[in-house]
């Protein structure tokens, strides 16, 4: 069975007022997807950040570089990355840290 092509993402940090500016120039230039990377101390929220680039894009893939699951509820989560799946039509990908989680539950109790 032949394996499937390699796929490149353009990663970056979702700069509010930039992100569909990235987003177009991802598409244009033939990347396969935009990966913004989800830190709720740098810049804007990732989610918001892919909402936009869905809006200005058709054909890449839009997803987080690494969910952090200490940070964020998994209910919020599935709720964002389905939001963004629906305003792409289908091309939200979502990546999770779930050894952060297992890490950080334990540490907790």
């Amino acid at each position: 069975m032949p394996h499937p092509a390699p796929e490149f993402f353009l990663g970056l940090f979702p700069i509010p007022r930039r992100i569909a500016d990235y987003a177009r120039m991802a598409e244009r230039d033939g990347w396969d997807g935009l990966a913004v990377t989800d830190s709720q101390t740098n810049n804007g929220d990732a989610f918001c950040a892919l909402s936009v680039a869905a809006t200005v894009t058709e054909r890449i893939k839009l997803t987080t570089s690494a969910t952090n699951a200490v940070t964020r509820h998994p209910s919020v989560v599935a709720g964002a990355i389905a939001s963004v799946h629906v305003e792409s039509n289908g091309r939200a990908v979502l990546v999770s840290d779930a050894a952060t989680r297992r890490c950080g539950a334990s540490a907790r109790r």
